[in-house]
Parts: C-alpha cells; structure tokens; sequence
C-alpha cells in the first residue's frame, strides 16, 4: 500500500503567495463554483472545520483545505474542475480516498493546520479519513 508523504506539499501550500488570498475568499462559493455543472456535492461547516468535504452519490471523492490553498482527491473530474477555477490551489491526487494513508510531520502538522495537534511521534501516518478528523 502506497503512503503518501505531505509534508512537501502542506509546506508549499503554506508558504505559497496564494495562501493570504486564500483564507480571505468566499469558500461557499468557491466550493459551489467547484462543483458547478457536475453531480458533486460538498459540506462544510463554515468556522468550524479546516476541510471542505466533497461527494459524489455520498461518497467522499475529495478534501479541500479552508486554510491552505490544498486539497486531497481521488476525482479526475473534481480535479479538473478544482484546477480549471482555481490553478493555484496545490492538489494531492491519491488512487482511492477511503484506503489512501498518509504521513505528514507532526511539526509541520502544528505549524500549518492544528496548532493543538499532539502525537507522540515525530511522523503522523494514517488514513486520509484519519488525518481529516485529527485536523478539522
């Protein structure tokens, strides 16, 4: 099984000149702009969770970071729509979003998505579904 490392890609996206204008958008309607002529939907609860979730016939197809200019997909079309409206946003293409793991460094963790992250690891590495509830 593939584990996919992101702390390359995390690092990016947090460093990256997008990310100011980014946090500042409407990410509502970004999401719905995203999704615009498919058959996604998508759920977030706005204030309260770091991750826009998004589905197809209630499946979850992909994850989309209200604080970073990321997303998780394992959708070839939700990635070309996300990349057609949005090129800046950096994208993590995983084969199957339900059986896909992870790692991410705990530091980097703290530092970009949940400042009150703790793990008694130097290395976080566990599903995607995982990662999505540790970081909301």
């Amino acid at each position: 099984m593939k584990i996919y490392n992101l702390d390359n890609i995390i690092t990016s996206s947090a460093l990256s000149l997008y990310k100011s204008t980014w946090v500042k958008l409407d990410l509502i309607s970004c999401a719905k702009f995203i999704i615009e002529g498919t058959d996604f939907t998508f759920d977030w609860d706005e204030g309260i969770e770091n991750w826009i979730v998004f589905f197809h016939k209630n499946k979850v197809i992909g994850y989309l970071c209200a604080k970073l200019p990321f997303a998780i997909l394992d959708n070839e079309q939700l990635k070309n729509q996300l990349y057609h409206k949005y090129p800046h946003v950096l994208t993590l293409q995983i084969k199957n979003i339900e059986t896909g793991k992870i790692s991410l460094n705990v530091n980097i963790c703290r530092l970009t998505l949940c400042p009150s992250f703790h793990d008694e690891h130097d290395t976080l590495v566990c599903s995607v579904q995982d990662f999505y509830v540790n970081t909301v």
